[in-house]
């Protein structure tokens, strides 16, 4: 599974000590992994924040994941053939 990191997911989370950010980017990777996530009180606050942006990025994969299924479905990507000029 590919996760694409947004700035604005950094931005939150630089001015926070490190043992915090390291517990709340691995939150991330949990949550974008479909596993359980848990967390102190405190950093599950600022994870709650962020939680929208996740979910929005999520839903987008998995949008895409669908067309391109769809899509597989009607054939794909029809062929084109190139006529050589004499």
């Amino acid at each position: 599974m590919k996760i694409t990191i947004d700035t604005k997911w950094v931005e939150a989370i630089e001015d926070f000590d490190t043992e915090t950010k390291v517990v709340l980017y691995e939150a991330i990777f949990d949550y974008m992994s479909d596993k359980e996530v848990n967390l102190p009180d405190d950093t599950w606050k600022m994870f709650a924040i962020l939680q929208p942006m996740l979910d929005e990025e999520k839903f987008k994969r998995i949008r895409i994941a669908e067309r391109s299924r769809a899509n597989g479905a009607k054939g794909g990507r029809k062929k084109t053939t190139k006529e050589v000029k004499e």
